[in-house]
């Protein structure tokens, strides 16, 4: 079953966050417009490492999987509002 993800903004960007469960998990997010999306993760004390970033022209709607050890802090910022979002595998 789904999780739904948080989309917050915070200083112009939207951003969500999850701690990775150690198995891959599916990543489905809904905007209503193209732009930039991130991902970053961290292990706790550590800086954000740039995992995957979707370029200027991402898609309004993405889809994609995250597979990274189980503890993983995770970073999502969408650079357009997000109006949905959910994971799989959680």
């Amino acid at each position: 079953m789904a999780t739904v993800l948080e989309f917050t903004k915070t200083e112009g960007v939207w951003k969500a966050e999850v701690v990775s469960p150690g198995s891959p998990i599916a990543v489905e997010v809904n905007r209503p417009a193209i732009g930039p999306f991130l991902v970053k993760g961290a292990i706790s004390g550590m800086a954000e490492v740039l995992l995957k970033d979707f370029g200027p022209g991402a898609y309004k709607d993405l889809l994609f999987e995250i597979d990274v050890p189980e503890g993983v802090n995770l970073y999502f910022t969408s650079y357009t509002e997000v109006t949905s979002a959910q994971i799989e595998g959680l």
